[in-house]
C-alpha cells in the first residue's frame, strides 16, 4: 500500500512538472503578440523620430549654406522651390523622396513689403519664408489598426533672411 502511494505521488509530479511545461507555454502564446506588438511599434516610433530629426535636419543644413550672391534670389519663386525641394531629396540620402514633399516658399524685400517705401539705395537680400510639408508612410500596418492613417505628416518652417544688410553698408 506504501508503495503504491509513493508511485501514485511520483506520477502526479511529473504530471504537474507537465503541466507547467504547458502552462509556460500557454502563457508565451499570449504574450508574444503584445511583445511583437510592442516591438514593432517601437520601430515605427523610432523610424518616425529618424525621418523627423533627419530630414529637419537636412533643411537647416540647406537653408545655412543658401548661396549669398544674387544669383540664386534672382530665381523666380517657383524655381527657388524647386531648387530647394530637389536639394532636401539629394541631402536626405534616399528618406524623404520628391513625392513625400510638399514645399512652399514665399519671398519679399523689407524695403518694399515692410516700409512701402521703394529705396534705390538699400538693396536687401529677400527674405524666405520656407514650409516643408513631409508625408511619409508608415513601414507597419499597425497604426492603421489604431485609426491612424497609413501615413504621418509633419511640417518643418524656416524663416531666412536679415533685416539690416549689413554687406552694403
Amino acid at each position: 500500500m506504501f508503495f503504491n502511494s509513493r508511485k501514485e505521488t511520483i506520477r502526479s509530479i511529473r504530471l504537474f512538472s507537465k503541466e507547467t511545461q504547458a502552462f509556460v507555454s500557454v502563457e508565451f502564446a499570449l504574450l508574444f503578440p503584445v511583445i511583437l506588438f510592442s516591438l514593432m511599434m517601437f520601430v515605427e516610433l523610432m523610424r518616425i523620430a529618424l525621418v523627423i530629426v533627419f530630414v529637419g535636419h537636412t533643411l537647416e543644413n540647406i537653408v545655412e549654406t543658401l548661396p549669398t550672391d544674387n544669383v540664386f534670389f534672382v530665381l523666380s519663386e517657383e524655381e527657388k522651390k524647386d531648387w530647394l525641394s530637389d536639394e532636401v531629396v539629394k541631402k536626405s540620402y534616399g528618406i524623404a523622396s520628391i513625392d513625400n514633399i510638399n514645399m512652399t516658399l514665399q519671398t519679399f524685400s523689407i524695403s518694399r513689403d515692410f516700409t512701402g517705401l521703394n529705396l534705390d539705395d538699400y538693396h536687401s537680400i529677400p527674405m524666405l519664408n520656407i514650409s516643408l510639408l513631409l508625408n511619409e508612410k508608415f513601414i507597419t500596418p499597425l497604426p492603421c489598426f489604431f485609426g491612424l492613417g497609413d501615413s504621418f505628416q509633419h511640417e518643418y518652417r524656416q524663416f531666412v533672411g536679415d533685416l539690416i544688410n549689413t554687406s552694403v553698408l
